[in-house]
């Protein structure tokens, strides 16, 4: 049976992180705590991690920040404490007739412990450089300004110039974000099997299935690709299966199943399945390196067209392979332990999860796909049970709720 994957898991860190850990921040200010920049507006498609299609550069890359899709003139607000180092336009704003580049009119602030943030196609700036913020403080209204396709805001965290998601640091302390870094650093990250490959629409969660017309669980993500694309390794590990599941098409008769599959053991519990390959480049008991070349894909097993089939577990259990991926292994697997403790807590830990996001695995069941800090064990003094909150994080933090 799937679970949802939960895309907060990297602030499971922010226990060790607040307790003193070797490589945990301690300059003035670690402790102020991050908060989203914009207040009743969703996250829009655009996240942190996801490809995205360039069409300057007519490739895919992969998007550093988060973007707010909103009306123009919507009030922007700093994400945490911190000091103002850069109001200007990078790149250029559209003139004449020519559309703009860049990031448009762009503000940069520094919060200590090398983490900095960015609010890039703004309209209109509220402060200058030099000026001290407070964090929910507005410092910008929302524009459509450089090389924008929309009235969007973009905002990215940086940890010593390296782009962190977002989402990890609402909630959390500068310190704990410092700490996730070097965290990250130390640890190779889950890569996705295809390179210039965006995801298709065939996602993790429950769907029509093509052949059976049933509605059933889609346990991975697929990848519509040309049939020999080649297929690597999202992270070192051992080829533990490399045959026939199910059966090929053969005589006019299609075929069922994965068709030919690999799996791949990784640390931490963490498992990868390649679904209907063409043909194998491995073999069984063969150690593979991340980004080795493993099969191509294809059309083999109960498969409508040309595409990979891409499979995350931990312990045998489905997550969602965009979650998961540019995640540490030991984060993926440590969240999972966390969201069985959460499901064996009982309704009180549910309803408080429920409480905590309405964004919930497809068709509603489970446990909601984006809940902040839903590692993060909560302190014996609030008096509850199951995942911590902003508020509990803050305080673990020595920040403000």
């Amino acid at each position: 049976m799937s679970v949802p994957f939960i895309t907060h898991a990297l602030t499971a860190l922010a226990t060790a992180a607040s307790s003193g850990a070797p490589d945990a921040c301690t300059d003035p200010g670690a402790e102020r705590v991050f908060s989203r920049p914009v207040r009743g507006v969703r996250p829009g498609a655009r996240r942190f991690g996801r490809l995205v299609l360039n069409p300057r550069a007519e490739e895919f890359r992969s998007y550093r920040g988060q973007e707010y899709p909103m009306p123009a003139g919507r009030k922007v607000r700093a994400a945490a404490d911190g000091r103002v180092f850069y109001t200007r336009v990078n790149g250029s704003l559209a003139k004449d007739g020519f559309p703009g580049r860049g990031y448009g009119r762009l503000i940069k602030i520094r919060h200590g412990c090398g983490v900095s943030t960015r609010y890039a196609h703004l309209r209109k700036f509220l402060v200058k450089e030099g000026d001290y913020v407070k964090r929910g403080q507005v410092i910008a209204l929302s524009g459509n300004s450089g090389g924008s396709h929309q009235p969007h805001l973009h905002i990215e965290v940086l940890v010593e110039g390296r782009p962190l998601d977002p989402a990890v640091a609402y909630g959390a302390s500068v310190g704990t974000v410092a700490w996730i870094h070097h965290h990250r650093k130390k640890e190779p990250l889950l890569l996705a099997p295809l390179v210039h490959v965006a995801p298709g629409r065939r996602g993790f969660g429950r769907r029509l299935h093509p052949l059976t017309k049933r509605y059933a669980d889609h346990q991975g993500q697929d990848y519509s690709a040309r049939p020999g694309t080649p297929i690597r390794a999202a992270a070192d590990g051992l080829v533990y299966y490399a045959r026939v599941s199910g059966s090929l098409a053969q005589k006019g008769k299609p075929g069922r199943g994965y068709g030919r599959l690999v799996k791949l053991r990784h640390a931490h519990g963490v498992s990868t399945r390649y679904a209907h390959l063409q043909r194998f480049r491995v073999r069984r008991g063969q150690r593979v390196r991340q980004g080795q070349i493993i099969g191509y894909v294809g059309n083999t097993g109960g498969s409508t067209g040309p595409h990979l089939h891409f499979e995350v577990r931990v312990e045998g259990r489905a997550v969602d392979p965009l979650e998961a991926l540019g995640r540490p292994l030991s984060v993926i697997g440590q969240a999972c332990e966390e969201v069985e403790e959460v499901a064996s807590a009982g309704p009180e830990a549910s309803v408080e999860l429920a409480q905590g996001n309405a964004r919930t695995s497809p068709r509603g069941g489970g446990i909601p796909r984006s809940t902040l800090a839903l590692a993060a064990p909560v302190p014996e003094s609030s008096g509850r049970v199951g995942v911590a909150s902003p508020h509990d994080l803050a305080q673990a933090s020595g920040g403000r709720p």
